[in-house]
């Protein structure tokens, strides 16, 4: 430094000719400091219940849309009476309200482990093992999460 000044770290290139001067500026800078840590503290816990927030939202609608599954597998069920045209009206408009919320139906004719769930098994000629024979209930995806697998019998 030229003419032997010293300049303080953390304050601002303001060169001191003397020691006494860097040691009575400091204190200035220490409401300030502190007040920087106070925010960041608040942010943090702002940031937290935030994350906080958005997995209750996320578990509520996954419980809601399980609820409405359950109703669909009702209908499912339901088809066989004389009420078919009503019912698969019904079901027909619960299923896109579901893709409008972006529920997917999973659909696999393999069995995935991530996605199918063999409730049962028979030998079948002239089919490849781990082909899906039958859906016993129907699977659903919200997002990349699996919400419930689909529930298959499987040749095997």
């Amino acid at each position: 430094m030229a003419g032997g000044a010293a300049v303080q770290p953390g304050l601002s290139d303001v060169p001191f000719d003397r020691p006494q001067e860097a040691a009575t500026a400091a204190p200035v800078w220490a409401p300030i400091s502190q007040r920087v840590v106070a925010i960041q503290r608040s942010l943090l816990s702002l940031d937290t219940a935030r994350r906080e927030e958005g997995h209750r939202h996320q578990r509520d609608l996954e419980e809601l849309l399980l609820a409405v599954v359950e109703i669909l597998d009702l209908i499912d069920r339901m088809k066989t009476q004389d009420d078919a045209p009503y019912i698969d009206k019904i079901g027909r408009r619960i299923e896109l309200l579901l893709k409008r919320r972006g529920l997917i139906e999973i659909n696999e004719s393999q069995v995935v482990p991530e996605l199918v769930k063999v409730v049962d098994s028979r030998p079948e000629a002239d089919v490849r093992s781990g082909a899906v024979l039958e859906v016993c209930r129907r699977g659903y995806r919200l997002g990349d999460r699996v919400l419930r697998p689909q529930e298959v019998i499987a040749a095997r």
